[in-house]
């Protein structure tokens, strides 16, 4: 499904020194893997006779049940829709070495690799022998209707002062997933540093990374085996098998070979060099995956971890205002405070700004503006917020100058149209910037990322500022900083405020309210859509890359049982759409700070002529 591969890394329970038995165990853990789905299955290295047989490996008598057991996986394969991957042995009369192999099968081919970096004071080097004629790396691949899967097969033993060269040769040898058998034993406390080690190595290379280590079965008279195994792709841990396991384990990960091989095209310094290839037999389909598909992407799910990027975050806002206040000679900033939770963390990190550099909050001029629709809570909410602060406010009602221009151009204001509303918008963007010169101040805007790529601005409105600190910062995210102030302030009033405002159906509030200051009657949700939802599209479809039919499923995964995919489609469309269409604002927008992997400033990190066509991107999710 998509360009997702489920590979599968098992940790036998092995009969020490008895390959025949082990036929069997390796075969019917490969049986439950191939059912649940596994395309590809990863053992330990040596998993065929186990990993610590000692001297007993030299045995002829061994190495013929070895061969025999050998061909009965190979036997196996042509049965059967997987690939295998194990470790086992093998003596090559015509040289009289014993090499300790890497074997690959499925049902049209089999490759044994032998391993060539065998450290010289191990329990191996004195059992197994380097090959004389050291092989060019190659690659496996699964071809098909998706993006082609390459791997690449490493010792762990190879990894050893030598671990960026051997990964990178076969990375950019065209590899984007590399099988690593290990056939160490357990030292207390090591568990994390492999998964870390796995973790910046796929990072690093833009790669999947399984790691599979013997556990139950192996000899406990010198070591412990722990089967400490583990699937990580491009720097985020998948999978993990159980510690000590009595009888074994088996894990699964889903991998997104699309995704990578996208990160690597966006990487102008990834070269790809091909290395030789063999072709295995076309795996099956996926049906499902077997993968969290995280609805929140920008919002990270440990409170803590959330907490630490709300407060960078903040320390980046604060850091680049400093600095434009700095370059601009001012000790002044004007924010229009409209309540909303965006003008609330515009002026949390212009606070913050102010008291790192020393300058006096009451030089943070806030100015509400109530119009036509401003509502009691949120015309409350700026007053109080910015009393809990200890900063300047302002208060300039916009009905009767928008009364009069509407009067000059000739619009009856009982046509609550775009031009009614826009035309508050741009009065309050002229008073703010009106303001910003008598005080020779900076404008600091509030708009946030969602917006950007939705264009919910109105042009030459709030679409305009002097800086635009919230530019980098996705709705979702600016939901969750807001939350972390309001969890951490030891200021008085301010909790209860930031609160009441995240409570605040999100709204332009510019539609006549019920009642004088009343009821809110415009919410930005009932007519775009949530904002989770398109922030969900700003990170795949944008950030990421895929494709709208990739995209779509990926959404119906991650918010099964709360939308459909009836509504699900119909907002993408509409995503798909206001992006393409919101281009000329994004061409002059004002300055503002690259916060996360994404932004869509044209001068940071995305770029795109105004009157491109969304055909191609409507039509591949088109009925």
């Amino acid at each position: 499904m998509f360009d997702f591969y489920r590979i599968a890394v098992a940790t036998p329970k092995i009969k020490l020194g008895d390959p025949l038995y082990n036929v069997d165990v390796i075969t019917r853990i490969a049986t439950e893997a191939e059912r649940n789905g596994a395309q590809i299955i990863l053992f330990p290295e040596l998993a065929l006779t186990g990993a610590s047989c000692g001297d007993v490996f030299m045995q002829p008598l061994f190495q013929e049940a070895v061969n025999a057991a050998k061909l009965e996986i190979q036997e196996w394969t042509t049965q059967h829709n997987i690939l295998l991957i194990y470790g086992a042995c093998d003596y090559n009369s015509n040289t009289n070495q014993l090499l300790n192999t890497c074997e690959i099968v499925d049902r049209h081919l089999a490759i044994s690799r032998p391993k060539f970096y065998i450290p010289r004071d191990s329990a191996q080097g004195r059992i197994f022998d380097t090959p004389y004629e050291f092989e060019m790396p190659s690659l496996g691949q699964f071809e098909g209707e998706n993006e082609p899967l390459k791997f690449g097969v490493i010792f762990d033993d190879e990894l050893l002062d030598n671990a960026s060269h051997i990964v990178s040769e076969l990375a950019h040898g065209g590899a984007n997933v590399i099988f690593n058998l290990n056939a160490a034993p357990y030292i207390a406390g090591t568990q994390t540093k492999a998964w870390t080690r796995g973790e910046v190595l796929s990072a690093e290379h833009r790669i999947a990374y399984a790691m599979a280590v013997p556990g139950a079965g192996e000899s406990s008279s010198d070591n412990v085996f722990a089967g400490n195994s583990f699937i990580c792709e491009d720097g985020t841990l998948l999978a993990v098998g159980e510690l000590f396991a009595p009888e074994g384990s088996l894990i699964y990960a889903d991998i997104d070979v699309g995704a990578l091989n996208i990160q690597r095209m966006h990487d102008s310094a990834f070269e790809q060099f091909p290395l030789p290839t063999h072709t295995f037999a076309p795996p099956a389909k996926l049906q499902t995956i077997c993968r969290n598909i995280d609805p929140l992407p920008f919002v990270p799910d440990d409170d803590f971890e959330a907490g630490e990027l709300s407060e960078d975050i903040l320390d980046m806002q604060a850091t680049a205002l400093i600095q434009r206040l700095n370059h601009m000679g001012t000790d002044y900033a004007i924010i229009g405070l409209s309540g909303g939770l965006d003008s609330t963390l515009a002026l949390l990190a212009t606070h913050r700004a102010f008291i790192k550099s020393g300058r006096k909050t009451q030089n943070i001029i806030t100015v509400t503006m109530p119009g036509f629709g401003t509502g009691k809570r949120t015309y409350e909410n700026a007053c109080k917020l910015a009393k809990c602060l200890k900063i300047t406010l302002k208060e300039i009602d916009i009905t009767q100058a928008c009364t009069q221009h509407f009067k000059d151009i000739e619009h009856d204001p009982k046509l609550a149209n775009v031009v009614f509303e826009n035309a508050q918008a741009r009065e309050r963007t002229q008073i703010l910037l009106s303001i910003a010169n008598r005080h020779h101040a900076l404008m600091i805007g509030t708009g946030d990322l969602s917006e950007i790529a939705l264009g919910w601005s109105t042009f030459n409105g709030d679409h305009m500022s002097m800086y635009a600190i919230n530019a980098g910062i996705p709705k979702t995210l600016i939901r969750r900083i807001v939350q972390h102030v309001a969890d951490i302030t030891e200021t008085k009033g301010l909790n209860a405020v930031l609160s009441d405002i995240l409570e605040t159906p999100i709204s332009p509030e510019l539609l006549p309210a019920k009642n004088a200051r009343g009821k809110i009657v415009q919410s930005t949700e009932e007519i775009l859509g949530p904002y989770e939802i398109h922030d969900f599209f700003l990170w795949n479809l944008i950030a990421q890359g895929f494709t709208p039919p990739k995209v779509l499923k990926l959404a119906e995964m991650a918010f099964e049982g709360k939308y459909t995919p009836a509504d699900l489609k119909e907002k993408l469309r509409l995503f798909i759409r206001r992006f393409f269409n919101a281009q000329f604002k994004r061409n002059c927008a004002p300055d503002g700070p690259m916060i996360l992997p994404i932004a869509l400033g044209q001068r940071a990190d995305w770029r795109m002529p105004s009157d491109l066509s969304a055909q191609i991107w409507l039509d591949s999710i088109s009925d």
